[in-house]
C-alpha cells in the first residue's frame, strides 16, 4: 500500500525515530498530562466506562492496547501522519508503565502473603503428653 502524506501542520516532511520518541515523551510527560491529568487514572476511567458499555472487564492496560490498535487502523488507511506513530509510542510507554506497576504490586502482595503465612506457627505438641 502506498502512503500519502497528509498536508497538515502536525506533520513534517521527515521525522526520525528519535524525533518520534522525543515527541511522544514530551506529550505524555507534558501536554497531555497537563490537559487530561494522570494517565493511570484516565486509563482506569476509560476502562471502567468501556467495561460497563461492553459488559465485560476491561483493564487500564487494555485501554493502551486498544488505543494502539486504533492508531494502527488509522495507519492502514494509507494516509501517513506522524501523529499516529507518535501516539503509538506514547500509548505503549503508558501501557507498559501501568502493567509493570500492577505486576510489581501483585508480586509485593504475593510476597507479603507468603511472609504472613510463614509467620504462623502452630505447635500441635502442647497438650499431647
Amino acid at each position: 500500500m502506498a502512503y500519502v502524506k497528509e498536508n497538515d501542520t502536525n506533520s513534517s516532511n521527515s521525522i526520525s525515530r528519535n524525533g518520534i520518541l522525543s515527541k511522544a515523551e514530551s506529550i505524555i510527560n507534558g501536554e497531555r498530562q497537563g490537559t487530561y491529568g494522570n494517565a493511570e487514572d484516565s486509563f482506569q476511567t476509560i476502562a471502567d466506562m468501556w467495561s460497563a458499555y461492553l459488559n465485560t472487564e476491561i483493564l487500564s492496560e487494555d485501554v493502551a492496547n486498544m488505543m494502539i490498535l486504533m492508531k494502527v487502523a488509522r495507519n492502514s488507511s494509507g494516509v501517513y501522519k506522524d501523529d499516529n506513530w507518535i501516539d503509538i509510542c506514547g500509548y505503549a510507554a503508558l501501557g507498559g508503565e501501568i502493567q509493570a506497576a500492577k505486576n510489581t504490586n501483585n508480586m509485593q502482595f504475593a510476597d507479603n502473603e507468603r511472609i504472613s503465612s510463614s509467620n504462623i506457627n502452630i505447635d500441635c505438641s502442647k497438650g499431647d503428653k
